[in-house]
């Protein structure tokens, strides 16, 4: 085809990676993320970009390569540590893999204070994503009242203990 007509014939990395850029952006509008993730690939490692790596990881989110996805994630935030827009990428693919406490740890680390508002909206329906985990209320006497089945065995358990008080202590 003329698109790899013209990648065999160019020398110049930089043009060249532009090409495999274009070539990426034209699969995904036909919504062939594997093929546009692969373009990326080709790429030569100077020309990387966060945002390049960013699309990379998400586009691989999509056919289900989360390995692929994570690496591209985890390589964004090697070149721009710290970067949000990454963190919440990264943070969604380990909700999706049922990593929770990864991905609690990622959007903890999150400063809200800098987010801007769409950010701000997707942290708080990842957070929501990740269930509350039941070790934070495990030191609170209070969770043996949460629940009405919790109410009764303590209720049980306490009588046990009053009729066998004696025997026990």
């Amino acid at each position: 085809s003329a698109w790899n007509r013209t990648l065999e014939h160019e020398s110049n990395q930089t043009l060249r990676d532009e090409l495999f850029q274009k070539r990426s952006e034209a699969f995904s509008n036909l919504n062939q993320s594997l093929e546009a993730a692969k373009e990326l690939e080709n790429m030569s490692p100077a020309s990387r970009n966060p945002q390049n790596l960013i699309r990379k990881g998400a586009l691989y989110s999509m056919v289900g390569d989360f390995p692929s996805a994570e690496k591209a994630y985890l390589d964004s935030l090697s070149l721009l540590p710290g970067d949000v827009d990454t963190s919440l990428s990264l943070a969604k693919l380990r909700i999706q893999q049922g990593r929770y406490p990864d991905a609690k740890d990622i959007l903890n680390s999150i400063p809200e204070i800098s987010l801007t508002p769409p950010q701000s909206r997707f942290l708080n329906q990842l957070k929501e994503q990740v269930p509350h985990d039941s070790t934070e209320t495990s030191d609170n006497l209070s969770v043996l009242f949460s629940r009405p089945e919790f109410y009764i065995l303590t209720l049980i358990g306490f009588g046990v203990v009053f009729y066998l008080r004696k025997k026990i202590f």
